[in-house]
């Protein structure tokens, strides 16, 4: 097939940016030609040219952006029309040129620019949810006018995958009857346990002594990193060796940092911003438990490569968690936005490190059939039905 993709590539920092550069990579590996419009935020300008290089075969046309995108629960208007500007005259040069037998929009917030291009041109469309704004609209926490506008979008895609069940369920509620779920997926072979030494440690930042309670998250609001830094306050009265690293930025982190520096926790906080990919298992495998404090997700990949890596979850109590984690047993989940909660399940592995290792051998078992693989082959099977013709409204999870 000849597959045109639009979409975040790395190095943009976020999880379905990630997800798509291992898509696009496992089709090329099955023989599948591809060709990719990404933006290039003026901040990563060298960081893009620099992961173009390295992979040739993604046959990547990046556009300038003025700044990064972190998917707002709003889209601002002028960032929306410039984004809709510069793919319009990406498209219409590289289908033309490229003539490919389908499109695959990789991104939420580009559903109402490529899914019309695609249309217009007579080309099959593939759409990807992760989990913003789709999560929100689920939730009926989206202004009715901008979700009609999407939903109507999604309506004319040819097939619309999720990445969890609770979200394809969401959509179809909602008359989407073409969403259907294909998990999140982890590469296992990287994100496995490994033991950590001291030195590595050092070379990370990660503090040492002390039980380590990591936040592998984006500092912008639907993460919700205020309650970690909370629940932080609460334990450290009752544990002083705690130390809690954050690894990751975004849009609250220079309110977070302020914030960080008027706690009485400040000495035990360490926000180290956003990390390579290829570091993850490092950090993840420092860690003595790893915490995701999210309102809402699509299905987060760092609880997926947490509970690859062996390592103890303790999640917010949302839906695409307690569809991974089973409470007690591969993983802990507390009330959203409890922060007193959270900090008793923080104090309680702290002091049960036998029972942390347990749920975390069980943890890793429960993942190993989401490998990169498996899931890279039932979105071919999808893609192929896509190419060859419009994929039937009826078609459902059973169907992959």
């Amino acid at each position: 097939m000849r597959i045109l993709v639009v979409g975040g590539l790395p190095p943009y920092p976020g999880g379905a940016e990630i997800s798509l550069g291992h898509f696009i990579k496992g089709f090329f590996d099955k023989g599948h030609s591809i060709r990719c419009i990404s933006p290039a935020a003026h901040s990563l300008t060298n960081e893009c040219a620099e992961f173009d290089r390295r992979h040739p075969e993604f046959r990547i046309h990046r556009y300038k952006m003025p700044d990064l995108d972190y998917l707002p629960y709003i889209p601002d208007p002028d960032f929306a029309a410039l984004e809709k500007k510069k793919i319009e005259t990406c498209f219409s040069m590289i289908a033309e040129e490229f003539s490919p037998d389908l499109v695959l929009s990789g991104r939420e917030s580009f559903a109402p620019i490529v899914i019309p291009l695609a249309t217009e041109a007579g080309l099959p469309c593939v759409q990807l949810l992760r989990g913003s704004p789709s999560a929100q609209i689920i939730d009926g926490n989206y202004p009715s006018e901008l979700a009609q506008e999407f939903l109507q979008h999604l309506h004319n895609a040819d097939q619309v995958i999720t990445v969890s069940e609770h979200m394809a369920r969401g959509m179809r509620k909602l008359g989407l009857s073409r969403a259907f779920c294909i998990p999140n997926a982890v590469d296992t072979a990287l994100f496995k346990p490994l033991q950590i030494d001291k030195s590595k440690k050092q070379e990370l930042k990660i503090p040492d002594p002390g039980p380590v309670i990591l936040s592998p998250s984006n500092i912008i609001p639907r993460k919700r990193p205020f309650d970690l830094l909370h629940a932080a306050e609460f334990a450290l009265l009752k544990k002083p060796n705690l130390q809690f690293v954050f690894v990751g930025e975004g849009v609250d982190m220079e309110r977070f940092t302020l914030a960080v520096n008027r706690s009485p926790a400040r000495a035990n906080i360490h926000l180290l911003g956003w990390q390579s990919y290829t570091s993850m298992p490092a950090f993840l495998n420092s860690a003595d438990m790893v915490v995701m404090t999210s309102e809402n997700e699509g299905m987060s990949r760092a609880c997926i490569e947490t509970m690859a890596c062996g390592k103890l979850l303790i999640s917010s109590d949302i839906a695409p968690a307690k569809e991974l984690i089973k409470d007690g047993f591969s993983g802990l989940l507390f009330p959203l936005g409890d922060s007193r909660a959270l900090s008793e399940k923080i104090l309680y592995a702290a002091d049960h490190p036998s029972e942390i290792q347990r749920i975390g051998q069980q943890a890793r078992t429960e993942v190993l059939n989401r490998d990169y693989a498996a899931i890279i082959n039932r979105y071919l099977v999808v893609l192929q039905k896509a190419a060859e013709k419009r994929v039937p409204a009826e078609m459902n999870t059973d169907s992959v």
